[in-house]
């Protein structure tokens, strides 16, 4: 059964705090998943979206996730040269593979490799997005992956809500 006094979809969107780019495509999400068109969806404000790039107060790892604050979660997470090099973000990116595996069909990872070779030191089960082949401007790589990201969270969204019907 479904809590009504949870967000159905949250959005966590995870890059390393050095990637300049993170910033940019993260805000391109955020401004596209929360506008109007998905109200419907969460009750008047659109999906929830949060970013995952700070270090947590008094620690030297990124901010946690909690998946039991929501109905299902997508974990977007933009992975470039300097994710993949430092063991504290691959440390991080392992846990919330733990956590996705742990969850079912209420969560699901999404890696977007942002620069080739990315793919390989991750190490990932997951089927990445590559930005890095994409071709155009800026907008046009952040649309393309909106437009991919959309697809894959209505497969998951649907998987998730035919399951609870059964």
């Amino acid at each position: 059964m479904v809590d009504t006094a949870r967000p159905f979809l949250v959005v966590y969107i995870v890059w390393h705090p050095n990637f300049d780019l993170g910033p940019k495509v993260a805000k391109a999400l955020f401004e596209h998943f929360r506008r109007e068109n998905y109200e419907r969806i969460t009750g008047g404000t659109g999906i929830s979206v949060v970013y995952r790039f700070a270090i947590a107060d008094g620690t030297n790892r990124p901010l946690p996730i909690d998946f039991s604050s929501a109905e299902t979660s997508a974990v977007i997470v933009l992975a470039d040269q300097q994710f993949s090099k430092d063991p504290i973000w691959t440390s991080y990116l392992e846990e919330i593979v733990a956590q996705t595996a742990a969850t079912g069909l209420a969560t699901r990872l999404f890696p977007v490799a942002m620069d080739a070779g990315v793919l390989d030191a991750l190490k990932l089960d997951e089927q990445a997005l590559r930005w890095f082949k994409w071709k155009g401007s800026l907008a046009d790589l952040t649309a393309t992956l909106i437009g991919h990201l959309t697809y894959q969270f209505c497969r998951m969204l649907r998987h998730y809500l035919e399951h609870l019907r059964a």
